[in-house]
């Protein structure tokens, strides 16, 4: 066979595919909390669900998983966020990444309970990047899945990469009245540990 015409093997590495979810084989590394307008100085980081409404009040979910465990010369393929619904909403709810550090047990919606917000409820460009990773419309209840858009994947890479600017991610979408709250069972929830927010990553 000329070398013209000669045919090199080619080595493809199977695909890694890891799920994330407190109280999953050993895994702690879930945070979670709600912010809102209406309590603005109490934190919500004990509670067993998470409200995420438009208005009346404004409300948002904050959350953020370890990715530690993940080689960071991993290149990801996608990712999937899994909620148990408890109470669904006929409006979309958008992902979009943190970038300022904040506390699960003492965010409320004044502070990000590390220091205090750019703008109260996380409004600011240095609280929240505008960018949208992924969104959630659900209005019925269970198990729901949604696949993370290419920014979304492009995110969980960067954190991968580099933990340093993995702040979690923020879930809303503020000013809409009389909108009904989508509420999902949060990583507090002791009586059903599979229902907790559980993130899906495939990389190789």
């Amino acid at each position: 066979m000329s070398a013209s015409t000669a045919a090199w093997p080619v080595t493809v590495l199977p695909a890694t595919t890891v799920t994330l979810r407190n109280g999953l084989n050993s895994y702690t590394g879930v945070q979670d909390t709600f912010i809102r307008s209406d309590t603005p100085n109490v934190a919500s980081g004990s509670a067993t669900t998470l409200r995420i409404d438009r208005g009346a009040p404004d409300t948002s979910a904050l959350l953020k998983w370890d990715l530690s465990s993940i080689p960071s010369t991993a290149t990801v393929q996608s990712a999937t966020l899994t909620f148990n619904v408890e109470n669904g909403s006929t409006r979309s709810y958008e992902i979009f990444a943190a970038v300022r550090d904040w506390s699960a047990a003492t965010a409320t919606w004044n502070t990000s309970g590390v220091s205090t917000w750019g703008t109260a409820g996380a409004k600011a460009g240095t609280d929240v990047d505008s960018t949208e990773l992924g969104v959630l419309l659900w209005n019925t209840t269970g198990s729901k899945v949604t696949t993370l858009n290419a920014a979304g994947v492009a995110k969980i890479q960067e954190w991968i990469s580099n933990p340093a600017t993995n702040k979690g991610s923020a879930i809303r979408h503020y000013g809409d009245t009389n909108a009904p709250a989508l509420v999902v069972t949060s990583s507090d929830n002791t009586a059903t540990p599979s229902v907790r927010p559980t993130l899906t990553i495939t990389y190789y």
